[in-house]
């Protein structure tokens, strides 16, 4: 795989004037996408919120997500929000 890098902007901004990303920025990202992986494997299908104020997930309950067939849902909802931490504990 070759990888690509953007050419230089003449316009570039200096470093200082730049949009930053915080490290905690990164951290609930990776958080948010830890839990989309297992909601699945316990029976959630979660959808991302995309404008969150609280909630970062909405997800429908699968009654029998472990059946071989078809399952129902159960029709209700969880609102989840998803709290990260650089910690592995």
């Amino acid at each position: 795989m070759t990888r690509r890098h953007a050419a230089p902007s003449r316009d570039r901004k200096p470093a200082s004037e730049r949009k930053r990303r915080a490290p905690s920025n990164r951290i609930g990202e990776r958080g948010e996408k830890k839990f989309d992986a297992a909601a699945a494997d316990h029976g959630l299908l979660a959808a991302p919120i995309k404008n969150d104020y609280g909630f970062d997930f909405l997800c429908q309950v699968d009654e029998d997500h472990n059946s071989g067939g078809s399952s129902g849902l159960s029709g209700g909802l969880v609102g989840v929000s998803v709290r990260a931490t650089a910690n592995a504990d």
